[in-house]
């Protein structure tokens, strides 16, 4: 939509949103291993139950990294895809703004997941933190592409 206006900002704001979905495959992956660990009958004939539920925890806590690694690709995507929004003339500059901001939400949230030991104290607050400028501005830029397409149709 931005390519004929911002061709090599586009491209980041492309490439940023496939290694988030790359990110979310392989975590998926992660998932489906831990649950084959800890409900496959075939594994259960080979290794025992505690063996078996250690290797599903790991799967589990392997999913989780690898979805935080994503959600700070889709945090980049939604900055990237911000600056966009902000530059074009046919976009609200505030929802660029918003994008940014909810970008940024992730980006922190994950960092936080990182640096932070206690991250669980503060875990609510970083929920907010990520949820409502994330609801705000992907829900604002989903209706506004639906506007646009309408309008589009309609002309």
């Amino acid at each position: 939509m931005f390519r004929t206006q911002h061709h090599d900002l586009s491209l980041v704001a492309a490439w940023s949103r496939l290694v988030y979905t790359v990110f979310l495959g392989v975590a998926a992956i992660f998932f489906f291993q831990a649950l084959a660990f800890y409900d496959s009958t075939a594994v259960a004939d080979v290794i025992s139950s505690a063996e078996r539920n250690a290797q599903a925890f790991v799967g589990i806590e392997l999913f989780n990294s690898t979805w935080l690694i994503g959600l700070a690709a889709f945090g980049l995507h939604l900055i990237v895809l911000g600056a966009l929004i902000t530059r074009s003339a046919e976009t609200p500059r505030w929802l660029g703004y918003a994008m940014i901001v909810a970008g940024a939400a992730y980006i922190i949230d994950t960092a936080a997941h990182t640096v932070l030991a206690n991250y669980a104290d503060h875990a609510d607050t970083f929920l907010v933190m990520v949820s409502v400028p994330s609801v705000i501005a992907e829900g604002w830029l989903g209706l506004w592409l639906l506007i646009r397409a309408r309008r589009s149709l309609l002309a």
